[in-house]
């Protein structure tokens, strides 16, 4: 606090600190909130309160290739065949556009398109899926052209 009073809590407090960027943290900030600075690759491996991503260091496909090795045995043949064939170059369109209704990161972006794809072993799931997933945080205009760009 400001007058240097200090207030208690009990061991049943967390608190979670969600930042744009650290452009204007010391490093004894940084090492005090225990923010944590990884490259995607270690994404999933690592358990943590608090993670930070660097949007130059995210690797889209590694990102991906995560997600996919989640998925089952049933359909990840049919779905990565769809992925490749369409996820990132949609997912390369709406980055392209750049309007989004809420400011997000690359990796909450991919998450989010991948999110309705779970299971999808037809192709036209799997449109559905994309327009959903990728176009959710669009506004009106640009997913209507992103419906249409899809289909």
């Amino acid at each position: 606090m400001p007058s240097g009073e200090r207030i208690q809590f009990g061991p049943n407090v967390n608190f979670l600190f969600e930042t744009h960027d650290l452009s204007c943290a010391s490093p004894a900030t940084i090492s005090r909130m225990g923010m944590i600075f990884l490259r995607l690759i270690h994404l999933f491996n690592f358990k943590s309160s608090l993670i930070l991503f660097s949007d130059e260091d995210t690797d889209v496909k590694a990102v991906v290739q995560s997600w996919l090795s989640k998925e089952s045995d049933d359909t990840r043949s049919s779905t990565e065949q769809y992925i490749n064939d369409y996820f990132f170059e949609a997912y390369n369109w709406i980055i392209k556009q750049n309007d989004f209704v809420v400011e997000t990161t690359l990796v909450g972006t991919v998450l989010n398109g991948l999110s309705h794809l779970h299971g999808v072993h037809d192709k036209s799931l799997f449109a559905l899926g994309l327009i959903r997933g990728l176009g959710g945080n669009l506004n009106d205009k640009t997913k209507e052209a992103f419906a249409r760009e899809v289909c």
